[in-house]
């Protein structure tokens, strides 16, 4: 309708009308290189193709329409806004309901793109988001992917040259479908470190060239298991020259799916040993808690916190003129118990719980206010006396209990 119209700056839409549902609107924009604003969208029922390369090369398109749709139709967003290079932040996509190739490319070339929309779709199509952002070179963050059942290259390429994405999304899904991986992140040029691939059936040509010419990648967890070569084959060329290979029995032989330079470690046994680590960490401070003679020196550094306070307000007017009689009598007083109550503590630690507690509470509830109140006069110097003392003292109090 408009194709090729180099003047046209903006489309005025009665508000009957609605564009989609028909194969129409397809190249309806293309090349319509002076359009600013897209006319507006009310269509929710979509048509195969309806909006198929509809914005195509609009170079000056800042404010693309609002598409609504949660039910989208094949190939109905394909190659909508490729080109569009002064597009910066991408139109909602609420759609959870996906077919054949109907994000296609639809943001491939738009070289000043910086925010991707949500795509909450949790179930995918053939080809879905193929090429989806390709050349996208300012997008630095990618939309969470939470699909957990897969389509025949429903990723393929979707993040192709988006040189400054710097984190890659996690990838859920468990079962893998062909080529579903494949050139994902190729050409990703800031790009360290992999999201675990907890996948570990082989489909075919699944991981093909997924991290191709990332030249700073050196992590990748991969959890594949089997026949591995032909559904990794290439997914690590061109990367970092020295990394880790965090993957299966299945890959330790196989030295043409990562660098000569890489390190394979076996996943199974790296998180098996990391858990275990893990689990000796949590039994540590458990016990360390539990010891009573740690607990005393943390009930001593509490109640030594509030006596440094109370101090430090003492010795400047203009602050405890502001606290109430109440705090300035009764913190002293808490604190005093808590340090003559520590021998105690010490040797029967259970006993005095229910009381310690009560004292502790009572003391950190208070805290914050006179600290508040020492930040209110900006005395800095107060604040530093503050934390040099808290630190002396406990580090004194801890030294002496070992």
């Amino acid at each position: 309708m408009f194709n090729g119209c180099t003047n046209l700056k903006r489309i005025y839409c009665r508000d009957d009308i609605y564009l989609g549902n028909v194969e129409e609107s397809e190249n309806m924009f293309l090349n319509c290189t002076s359009l600013v604003t897209a006319p507006e969208i009310k269509s929710t029922e979509l048509a195969m193709g309806c909006y198929s390369e509809m914005f195509y090369g609009c170079t000056a398109l800042k404010n693309p329409p609002v598409l609504s749709s949660k039910t989208l139709a094949i190939g109905c967003y394909y190659n909508m806004f490729q080109d569009c290079t002064s597009l910066v932040k991408a139109p909602e996509l609420p759609a959870t309901t996906l077919e054949e190739q109907c994000y296609t490319s639809m943001f491939a070339g738009c070289t000043s793109l910086e925010a991707a929309p949500e795509l909450p779709a949790t179930v995918l199509a053939n080809e879905c988001y193929g090429g989806m952002f390709i050349g996208c070179e300012k997008l630095v963050n990618a939309p969470k992917l939470p699909a957990t059942k897969l389509a025949n290259g429903c990723y393929r390429s979707m993040f192709r040259e988006c040189t400054s994405l710097d984190t890659m999304p996690e990838l859920p899904a468990t079962e893998l479908a062909e080529l579903c991986y494949s050139r994902m992140f190729e050409g990703c040029t800031k790009l360290k470190k992999a999201s675990l691939l907890p996948a570990k059936n082989i489909a075919p040509h699944a991981y093909e060239k997924m991290f191709n010419r990332c030249s700073n990648l050196s992590e990748v967890h991969v959890y594949l298991e089997g026949n591995v070569r032909d559904a990794a084959l290439g997914m690590l060329d061109l990367t970092a020259p020295v990394g880790i290979f965090y993957g299966t029995s299945s890959f330790k032989d196989v030295k043409d799916v990562f660098p000569e330079g890489w390190q394979f470690v076996d996943i199974v046994e790296y998180e098996k040993e990391l858990a275990e680590k893990e689990k000796a960490e949590r039994e540590a401070a458990i016990a360390w808690i539990m010891d009573p003679i740690y607990f005393a020196v943390g009930v001593a550094t509490v109640a030594t916190t509030a006596a440094v306070v109370v101090s430090i307000v003492k010795n400047h007017g203009a602050i405890g003129d502001l606290l109430s009689a109440e705090v300035l009598t009764n913190l002293p007083k808490i604190s005093s118990e808590v340090l003559t109550n520590l021998p105690k503590v010490s040797s029967c630690i259970f006993d005095k719980l229910p009381k310690l507690s009560k004292l502790s509470s009572c003391i950190l509830t208070k805290i914050p206010k006179l600290v508040s109140c020492i930040y209110k006069q900006e005395k800095q110097e107060s604040c530093k006396l503050l934390k040099t003392l808290l630190f002396l003292k406990a580090c004194k109090l801890r030294k002496t209990c070992e």
